[in-house]
Formats: C-alpha cells, sequence, structure tokens
C-alpha cells in the first residue's frame, strides 16, 4: 500500500512537471508544410529535396513517438504473467526514469518540437509501471527507506532540472542523460552475462529500443542537428543491441535462482 502511494506521488509531481513546463516547439507546422510540398508537386514543379527529407524525417519522428506508446508494454506483459521480476535490473529502470527526466528537461528548455523528444515522456510513464512492479514483485522486498529515497530523488531532478538550471548549464543535463543511460544498461548486460540468463527482459520491447534509437539518430540530425543527442542516441543503440543479442544466446537457460531486482541482502533498503 505504501508502494502505491510513493509511486502515486511520483507519477503525480513528474506529470505536473511535464504539463507545467511544457513550450511550443520552435517547428514550422507539419499539416502546412505537407501542404506545401503537395501543391509543389500538383503545380509540376517537381519533389524539392529538402522537402522530401523534411516531410519523411517528420513522419519518421511522430512515428517513433506513435509506437513508444506501447514499447514497454510487452516487457509489462511479461513480468506480470510470469508474475515475477526475475533478470530485471532495478538500477537500470531508476536510470532510465532519472535519464529521461534530464532529457525532456533539455529538449522543453530548448524550445524543441515533440517530435524530438515525445517518446521520452510516454516510456517514462510507462517506466513508471514497471517500478511499480518491481517494488510489489521483487524477492526480497524493498525496504520502505529504499523507495522513499527513490521517489525523493526522482521528484526533485523534475523539479530542479527544468527551473534551477542556469542557461549556460542545459547541455550538462543532456550529457548527464547520456550518461545516465549508458552506465544505467551496464548493470543489466552484466546480470545477464553473470546469470546466463536475461530472465523476464522483453525481446520485444528491447528491440523495439533499439530500432528507435537507431531512427532517432537520423530525425536528431535532420530535425536539431544537435550532435551530442544524436550521439547518445548511438550509444543505446548499441547498448540495446547487445542485450537484444545477449536475449538469444542465453534463450532457454534459467539462469540463477532468484530475481535481480531484488538481489543482495533479505530487505533492501
Amino acid at each position: 500500500m505504501i508502494g502505491r502511494v510513493n509511486l502515486l506521488a511520483l507519477f503525480s509531481t513528474i506529470c505536473c512537471y511535464l504539463c507545467f513546463a511544457a513550450k511550443p516547439g520552435k517547428d514550422q507546422p507539419f499539416v502546412e508544410y505537407v501542404t506545401d510540398c503537395f501543391n509543389q508537386v500538383k503545380e509540376g514543379r517537381g519533389i524539392d529535396p529538402d522537402c522530401a527529407k523534411f516531410v519523411l524525417t517528420k513522419a519518421l519522428g511522430y512515428g517513433i513517438v506513435v509506437g513508444s506508446s506501447i514499447v514497454k508494454i510487452p516487457q509489462i506483459l511479461k513480468i506480470v504473467k510470469a508474475g515475477n521480476v526475475q533478470g530485471l535490473s532495478h538500477w537500470m529502470i531508476y536510470a532510465e526514469i532519472l535519464s529521461q527526466l534530464l532529457f525532456v528537461s533539455y529538449n522543453l528548455l530548448h524550445g524543441y518540437p515533440f517530435s524530438v523528444f515525445g517518446e521520452s515522456v510516454l516510456i517514462l510513464i510507462q517506466n513508471l509501471v514497471i517500478i511499480f512492479l518491481i517494488w510489489s514483485w521483487a524477492k526480497p522486498k524493498f525496504g520502505l527507506e529504499h523507495i522513499l529515497s527513490v521517489v525523493v530523488v526522482l521528484t526533485s531532478v523534475s523539479t530542479v532540472s527544468f527551473t534551477l538550471v542556469p542557461q549556460a548549464y542545459w547541455s550538462a543535463l543532456l550529457l548527464g542523460s547520456i550518461s545516465i543511460n549508458t552506465f544505467g544498461r551496464v548493470p543489466q548486460i552484466i546480470t545477464n552475462f553473470s546469470n546466463k540468463s536475461t530472465g523476464q527482459l522483453s525481446e520485444i520491447t528491447t528491440f523495439l529500443i533499439f530500432a528507435g534509437s537507431s531512427a532517432r539518430v537520423l530525425t536528431t540530425l535532420s530535425e536539431v542537428s544537435d550532435l551530442v543527442m544524436a550521439g547518445g542516441f548511438i550509444m543505446s543503440a548499441l547498448l540495446n543491441l547487445i542485450m537484444f543479442i545477449q536475449i538469444f544466446v542465453y534463450s532457454g537457460n534459467k539462469g540463477k535462482a532468484g530475481s535481480a531486482a531484488g538481489s543482495g541482502s533479505k530487505k533492501t533498503s
């Protein structure tokens, strides 16, 4: 019950942060641009390469956002079906949430269009569901002190990253997001290697994140020309590719008994 209350508080804080922090993106209306491109073809002027590039890139960007609304659903369903969180690293999920908060803040502060970062918002919400499942089903159980600490840290980051960071240090938000996202996946990769099993790690979710990160390299370079952000997506794609390969290499292995999400002492605090 306490875990549900804490998760609800965290979820509500982050949702409020996203709603009140959002600013209009620096973007020409998509429909208007598509109409201009169509009129060029209709008038016999041919297809403008820049116009075609914009339309395809924007369509891909929004496609990624739409697809991200279900990208973690296979992982959630696999956990629920199994009734356990064996093989999942809670540190990876914590890192994903923290990384996404910083990433969303960076994009909102710069006024980038939603098509550039929208999937992070949707995946963030799905990750909160996964954290609730981990807190509920991890063996041994997580202590109240641990749960409260996570809630305080994440809610503080969601507020501070958008309101108190000077413009000169906005880039630090992106670098922090990339670093946390990278090192957050390393424990999962190590856990998979150590157990010779990937437990309840979903191959569908892992592949979709790999494919989405790969496509994001193109959309990022095309829409905002942010090389650091593109580099982050390249790293994310590489790490998810490694985990995807591990899923098939260790397919059929039960691995070590117990849950990686709750491994350690009798009670995590």
